[in-house]
């Protein structure tokens, strides 16, 4: 039940965002992503990192360090442009600008590391999704006898 709920509220998020990508004019759009969706990336990325640490020991494992890398880059890849929404800061500090093209690389190390780890927990073998429909019609006639 509640991964049909997370299911739901993410196709319904993806829908809402290209009906409105493709219907608001673009002055509209840009102050939209400049105002509400870089801060909310960026937040949303920090808050995940802060909860995920009271919740465990994410350094100790290695799908835990991949799930945090992966937050905390995006957070500093949209820091920069944070800084300038928000606070004002100029956005010709070349610190911040090398930060963020730095931040920006590390995000695709993460993914395909992460790719690479998840192959190496399975055993490098992909599992045909109808193997899992047999195994979950087996377990549900157990339940039933």
């Amino acid at each position: 039940m509640r991964e049909k709920f997370i299911s739901a509220t993410w196709v319904t998020a993806i829908i809402t965002g290209v009906i409105l990508a493709f219907t608001l004019p673009p002055v509209t759009i840009e102050t939209i992503q400049d105002q509400v969706l870089v801060p909310a990336g960026f937040y949303s990325s920090v808050i995940f990192v802060c909860y995920y640490t009271t919740l465990s020991a994410w350094w100790r494992n290695p799908m835990g360090r991949m799930l945090a890398f992966l937050d905390l880059a995006i957070a500093v890849a949209l820091l920069r442009e944070v800084l300038a929404v928000e606070f004002g800061v100029s956005l010709l500090s070349s610190y911040l600008t090398r930060l963020g093209v730095v931040s920006l690389a590390v995000v695709p190390a993460v993914i395909i590391s992460r790719t690479w780890l998840l192959g190496r927990l399975n055993g490098w073998r992909p599992h045909p999704p109808w193997e899992h429909q047999k195994r979950d019609a087996a377990e549900s006639d157990d339940d039933r006898g």
